[in-house]
């Protein structure tokens, strides 16, 4: 798992092998993107270059030997007299090697030197078989001369950093190699493959951008708590202007006859903050931004009382009368066929305070500047109010008003 950003990346020849013709499949080009903006390097040793470059160039030059064979022969020369095959194979198989250096200089690829090397160490780890030597056979040899090429660039350029190894090839993490690392005072990460790489890799630019986020949503936070007074008289304006109605959100409708009055209107903290995006490129200009707020509201609510009454309903074909004790509304239904509804007028009032807690999403516009080091807000502009849910969290005394 890779930890940190790492400050150099070296591809070895297993990975490249790996990659289409033109070098840059999706992967590739995704990693660039990536990291280069973080200024972190990404490098080829020479010779891994070079292993890639005589296989393509040996893959090449059979495809045009099977080629020739195909339109030297017989059957094809009578059928397609006249052609004449390019045999310039010398041309064709630099033509590949330069294409391939011109992509890596395109993505900012660096080839690293083979530098020189203590010949006596590599032949006495040849003969102990200590790897990238490998037990069976004679095999390691260049394998060694890529870990020894990425060792001395680290040591000169990365000493410090995390050095990052993208290799198919299993020898790279054999103990005896993380070991010759440590020993050098470098800290490395080897991973399989450059998709295994960005999956760690994207975890960090999350992270970072999570981390991006917090810090212009602290910025935001900030410049809202400087205008709280602004937000607050905004929404008491709005809720006695019967535009934003706290009681309502406690579960049921608003009865009709409800009378309110705003006593108080406290901000308590701000919640799910959206900073605004500038368009690429400018650095100035007024966003649009988003934030939930909570607030303390207290009001005086004088609701209907609606006593049992005695009810007489006419229609066209029957009179229904009775006596209602349990009404809920602002009319009584007389549940039979064809009738009619009933309407009324309370009795009297009932005053209370009530104090509860409101969520309240708000849309608005601000002015935004951006620099290098931090982002600037002004202007507040709130566009709308959202009321998002209320809930009753003290009831004051009960005052009865007889009509």
């Amino acid at each position: 798992m890779i930890s940190k950003w790492p400050r150099v990346i070296y591809l070895e020849t297993s990975v490249l092998r790996a990659l289409p013709i033109d070098i840059a499949n999706a992967e590739f080009q995704e990693l660039v993107e990536m990291v280069l903006p973080r200024h972190i390097k990404i490098t080829v040793p020479e010779l891994a270059l070079n292993e890639l470059l005589h296989e393509r160039k040996s893959s090449l030059h059979n495809s045009i030997r099977d080629l020739n064979k195909i339109v030297n022969g017989s059957m094809f020369k009578f059928s397609r007299p006249g052609i004449n095959w390019p045999m310039d194979q010398k041309g064709m198989t630099q033509k590949l090697e330069d294409e391939i250096r011109l992509i890596l200089k395109k993505y900012s690829v660096g080839i690293i030197k083979t530098p020189k090397l203590n010949m006596n160490e590599i032949l006495e780890m040849a003969v102990k078989k200590a790897p990238p030597f490998e037990e069976k056979g004679e095999k390691g040899f260049r394998d060694t001369v890529i870990l020894f090429t990425i060792i001395r660039y680290a040591k000169r350029h990365n000493k410090d950093g995390l050095n990052l190894v993208v290799t198919k090839d299993r020898i790279f993490t054999e103990d005896e190699v993380t070991k010759r690392f440590e020993s050098e005072g470098l800290e490395f990460e080897i991973k399989d493959s450059i998709d295994g790489a960005l999956i760690d890799l994207r975890k960090l630019l999350d992270e970072e951008e999570a981390k991006i986020r917090e810090k212009r949503s602290r910025i935001l936070g900030i410049f809202l708590e400087q205008n709280r007074k602004i937000i607050e008289s905004y929404l008491g304006e709005k809720i006695l202007l019967g535009q934003i109605l706290p009681y309502a959100f406690a579960g049921r409708p608003l009865i009709t006859d409800s009378r309110e009055s705003v006593e108080l209107v406290s901000f308590v903290k701000f919640a799910n903050l959206t900073p605004g995006i500038l368009p690429k490129g400018e650095t100035t200009g007024e966003v649009k931004i988003s934030f939930s707020a909570l607030f303390n509201i207290t009001l005086t609510v004088a609701e209907p009382a609606y006593p049992p009454i005695t009810y007489t309903i006419f229609d066209s074909s029957t009179t229904v009368s009775g006596t209602s004790t349990d009404i809920g509304g602002d009319y009584v239904n007389v549940a039979s066929p064809g009738s009619d509804y009933l309407y009324y007028t309370p009795a009297y009032y009932q005053i209370m305070t009530k104090m509860g807690r409101a969520e309240i999403l708000f849309e608005a516009s601000v002015h935004l500047r951006k620099t290098l080091q931090e982002e600037t807000y002004s202007d507040l502009h709130i566009d709308r109010a959202i009321p998002q849910s209320f809930n009753i969290l003290e009831m004051g005394p009960l005052i009865d008003f007889s009509s």
